[in-house]
C-alpha cells in the first residue's frame, strides 16, 4: 500500500508546476496516512513571511507565523529525521495543555510529526503534518521524510522554472 501510495505521489509530484500544486500532492500523501493538516515552512523566513503552503486558511498579523522559536522547530533545525511532537513536548516537560497553547492554531488538536529537510548541512525547509487517525509508525514517517526531500527538490525546480516576474516593468 505504502508503495502504491508514494509512487501515484511521485506522478503528482512530477506534473506539479507551482507551490500550491506541490502543497496538494504532498497533503494527499499525508492524506492517506491520517495527516488533516500540513504546514510547509522555509526556516530562514520564519518571521517575515508566511508558511510556503499550508492546507488550512491562515489567520493571523503580517507575515509573522508562530512557528519560530518553537520547540518543534528548534529540534528540526538541529535533526534531519522525523519528529514526533509528542516527543518534543515530553522531553521538554511542558503539560499537555500549555503545550497544545503553544502551537499554531492548526496545529492544536491530533498528532503532530515534523520533516525537516536538510541541504548542506543546513535546514532548508520543514513540513508539519497533524492529525487525529494518524498512522506514525516507522515506516510512515520515513515514506513522508522521504516526501518531504521530493517536495524540496521539486520546489527548487518550480522556482528555477518560475518566470522571473521583476526582470520586466509594468510598461
Amino acid at each position: 500500500m505504502l508503495r502504491r501510495l508514494f509512487n501515484s505521489f511521485l506522478d503528482d509530484m512530477h506534473d506539479a508546476s507551482d507551490v500550491a500544486q506541490l502543497g496538494r500532492a504532498y497533503g494527499g500523501l499525508a492524506a492517506n496516512l491520517g495527516f488533516e493538516h500540513i504546514v510547509v515552512l522555509d526556516p530562514a523566513q520564519f518571521d517575515s513571511k508566511p508558511p510556503i503552503f499550508t492546507t488550512q486558511a491562515r489567520t493571523g498579523a503580517g507575515g509573522r507565523n508562530g512557528y519560530a522559536g518553537h520547540p518543534i522547530v528548534t529540534e528540526a533545525l538541529a535533526f534531519d529525521r522525523p519528529i514526533l511532537g509528542e516527543d518534543v513536548r515530553a522531553r521538554s516537560g511542558i503539560g499537555e495543555s500549555a503545550w497544545a497553547a503553544t502551537l499554531p492554531v492548526e496545529l492544536r488538536t491530533g498528532a503532530v510529526l515534523v520533516l525537516p529537510v536538510h541541504h548542506d548541512g543546513h535546514c532548508v525547509l520543514i513540513i508539519v503534518c497533524n492529525g487525529r487517525e494518524t498512522t506514525t509508525a516507522s515506516v510512515a514517517r520515513a515514506v513522508l521524510h522521504a516526501a518531504a526531500h521530493v517536495f524540496y527538490e521539486r520546489l527548487l525546480a518550480a522556482r528555477a522554472h518560475a518566470p522571473d516576474r521583476e526582470a520586466f516593468s509594468n510598461r
